[in-house]
C-alpha cells in the first residue's frame, strides 16, 4: 500500500506561502512522507526555511550560500598559489566569489590594502563596487566616518573617492585600467601580518588585488611586484565573450589540464575545471554556469540552443577559444593545437606522411624554421619549430605599444653549418620531400671571398637543396592560412567538415604568433617570422605525395 501525506499535513503545507529558492527547495509530498512529518514539524521547517532565506538576503556576508566551486578556489589559494585566474561562464558566480573573499580578507586581516580593478570607472561602479557593497557587513552599510573608518556608498556613484576604510585600518581601493599604469607604480598591497585562519573560517586569504576582466599585461607585471613585500595573492576573473586577451593567453599556453568533465551541452566534449599553467605559482580554475543554482542556467541553456561550439564553451563553461583580435579568427587552441604524441606519424611510425621543411632566414636574428608532415588524409601537422620555447619566447606582444622580440630572437652568431646541425637533430632519419625558403632573402646575393653567393647556394654546397617559396604577397599568403583553418564550426566536426592544419603543442612560438599576429606592425612585427613560414607552406600547397601525384604537384606549382 502506498503511503500518502496525511490530510492534516497537506492542508498545513497548502496554507503556507513558500518563498522560491534555488537551493532550499519547497518540500514535496514524498519528502514529507519520507520524514514522517506531522503539521508541527512542517510548521517548524517552514519557519526555519523562510528565516534562512530572509537572512541570506539581509546579510549575505554572514548567511550567504557558499557554492562548491568556491571551495575549490579556496583550496587552491590555501595550497600556496599566489595567482588564481578564474575563467567563468555567464552568471557562474566568479564575481560573487571574488567580492566576498575580498571583504573577508579586509575584515579579518587588519591593515590590509586591496586594489580592485575594472575596465572603466562606470564598470567599476556598476559591477565590482556593487558586488563588494553587497557583501559588506550590515553594520558598515550606513555612511560611517570616524578617526579611522570611512565608508560612504551610493548606487549611482559607488564608494566615495573610490575607496573605503574599515575600523581595523583595512583599505579597499577601486581603480580602472583606463587610469594608466602610473597609478599603481609603488605601494604595497595585501596584509603584512595576515591570519592563517580563524574558527569556522579556514579561507581568510591574504589578497592583494582582484582584477576583473581585460587586465593589460603591463598592469599584471607591475602588480606582481606589488604583492611581494606582503606575500599576498592576486585573483583575476574573466569571461572571454569577445575572445581571450594576451594575459589569458599567457596563462593558457602550455597549461596542463589536471581536472576536466564532459560538457553536458556538447556531448563528447571535455571541458577543463583546473589547469596548471607554466607559471608554477599560478592556477586556472573554471567556473561553469550550470554549477551555480542562482545563475538561471536553464534560461542560458535555452539561449545557447542555436549557438556554435565556441560560444557555448565561452558562455557556459568559461573556456576561451579564440583571441580578441588577429588575422586568424578561426585559429583555436581546442581544434588546431594537438598533443605531440597524438600526431599520427609521431604516434605510429608506419603512418604514411610527406615531410616538408621551411626556412625564414634573417640578418642578425636567428633563422625561424618549421617542419610539417602531410598524411594520406591531407591533414597537415606542424610538428617541430626552431627556435622552440626552450630558447625562450620568439616575441612578446605585451611589451611596449607594438610588442618586442623575445629572448629566442636574439642574435646567436650561427653560420650555415650550425643550422644544418639543428636540421639533422630535429629530422633524425626523416626523409624531407621538399625544403622551402624565403624567396627574397634565400636568393639574395652577397659577396663571399672572391665570389657572389646566396643562402640557397651555401646550403646546396652542403647537400641541402632549398626551393624559393612561391612569391605571393602577404595578403594572399594569410588567406591561404585561413583557408587551412576554415570549417563550419556551427556543425559537428566530421571528415568532411574540419580544419586542414594542426599544430603540435610543442610549437609554442608558432602557436603564440598565430594568436597574436595582426599584420599592423608591417615587416617589424615581432610575430611575423613564424607566420611567414606558415605563409610559405600554405601558398606552396603542400600535400601528401605518392608515385601517382609527385610530378603532377610539382608541375602545378612551378
Amino acid at each position: 500500500m502506498i503511503k500518502t501525506v496525511t490530510s492534516e499535513s497537506q492542508q498545513v503545507k497548502d496554507l503556507f506561502k513558500w518563498t522560491d529558492h534555488p537551493v532550499m527547495l519547497i518540500p514535496t509530498d514524498q519528502f514529507i512522507i519520507d520524514r514522517g512529518w506531522g503539521h508541527e514539524e512542517l510548521i517548524q521547517y517552514h519557519e526555519m526555511r523562510e528565516e534562512a532565506i530572509l537572512m541570506e538576503k539581509l546579510d549575505p556576508y554572514r548567511n550567504g550560500y557558499e557554492l562548491r566551486q568556491w571551495g575549490v578556489a579556496d583550496d587552491i589559494l590555501n595550497q600556496g598559489y599566489n595567482e588564481l585566474l578564474i575563467q567563468g561562464g555567464n552568471r557562474s558566480s566568479k564575481t560573487e566569489y571574488c567580492a566576498k573573499r575580498v571583504i573577508q580578507a579586509l575584515m579579518h586581516n587588519p591593515e590590509s590594502i586591496i586594489w580592485c580593478f575594472q575596465t572603466t570607472f562606470e564598470n567599476s561602479v556598476q559591477m565590482q563596487q556593487k558586488a563588494i557593497y553587497k557583501y559588506l557587513p550590515n553594520e558598515f552599510k550606513s555612511t560611517k566616518r570616524g578617526k579611522i573608518q570611512y565608508i560612504s556608498y551610493n548606487q549611482k556613484n559607488g564608494f566615495s573617492a573610490g575607496k573605503f576604510v574599515l575600523p581595523n585600518k583595512s583599505e579597499c581601493i577601486f581603480r580602472h585600467y583606463s587610469q594608466g599604469i602610473e597609478t599603481i607604480e609603488g605601494g604595497e598591497i595585501g596584509c603584512m601580518h595576515p591570519l592563517d585562519s580563524i574558527e569556522d573560517l579556514p579561507f581568510v586569504h591574504n589578497i592583494g588585488f582582484w582584477a576583473d576582466e581585460l587586465i593589460p599585461q603591463d598592469f599584471l607585471d607591475t602588480l606582481r611586484y606589488r604583492l611581494v613585500t606582503r606575500n599576498s595573492k592576486g585573483i583575476i576573473s574573466f569571461t572571454a565573450v569577445e575572445g581571450y586577451t594576451p594575459v589569458v593567453r599567457g596563462y593558457m599556453i602550455g597549461a596542463k589540464t589536471e581536472k576536466e568533465k564532459e560538457a553536458d551541452l556538447i556531448p563528447g566534449t571535455m571541458v577543463p575545471i583546473i589547469q596548471q599553467p607554466k607559471r608554477e605559482d599560478a592556477k586556472i580554475l573554471y567556473f561553469h554556469t550550470a554549477d551555480n543554482p542562482y545563475g538561471g542556467f536553464e534560461r542560458i541553456k535555452e539561449t545557447l540552443r542555436s549557438a556554435n561550439k565556441d560560444e557555448i564553451l565561452c558562455r557556459a563553461y568559461g573556456v576561451p577559444e579564440k583571441p580578441m583580435a588577429g588575422k586568424f579568427p578561426k585559429f583555436s587552441h581546442k581544434y588546431n593545437v594537438v598533443k605531440h604524441d597524438r600526431i599520427p606519424f609521431i604516434k605510429n611510425k608506419r603512418v604514411s606522411a610527406t615531410f616538408y621543411h621551411v626556412i625564414d632566414p634573417a640578418g642578425s636574428k636567428p633563422w625561424f624554421m618549421l617542419w610539417a608532415g602531410v598524411t594520406e588524409m591531407d591533414e597537415i601537422y606542424i610538428f617541430a619549430e626552431y627556435p622552440d620555447i626552450s630558447y625562450g619566447m620568439w616575441a612578446d606582444m605585451s611589451k611596449g605599444t607594438k610588442g618586442r622580440s623575445g629572448e629566442a630572437a636574439r642574435p646567436n652568431g650561427f653560420g650555415i653549418k650550425d643550422y644544418i646541425e639543428i636540421m639533422d637533430d630535429i629530422e633524425g632519419d626523416l626523409t624531407i620531400f621538399e625544403r622551402l625558403i624565403d624567396p627574397r632573402l634565400g636568393a639574395a646575393q652577397y659577396q663571399k671571398e672572391e665570389m657572389a653567393t646566396s643562402i640557397i647556394d651555401e646550403l646546396l654546397a652542403e647537400n641541402i637543396q632549398c626551393i624559393p617559396a612561391p612569391g605571393y604577397d602577404i595578403e594572399e599568403g594569410l588567406q591561404s592560412i585561413n583557408d587551412w583553418l576554415s570549417w563550419n564550426d556551427k556543425e559537428l566536426m566530421t571528415l568532411g567538415n574540419r580544419p586542414k592544419v594542426y599544430i603540435s603543442e610543442q610549437c609554442e612560438n608558432l602557436i603564440y604568433s598565430m594568436t597574436e599576429y595582426t599584420d599592423m606592425g608591417g615587416k617589424n612585427e615581432p610575430t611575423k617570422d613564424p607566420i611567414d613560414c606558415m605563409r610559405y607552406l600554405a601558398t606552396a600547397e603542400i600535400g601528401h605525395i605518392d608515385e601517382g601525384n609527385a610530378n603532377k604537384l610539382i608541375t602545378k606549382r612551378y
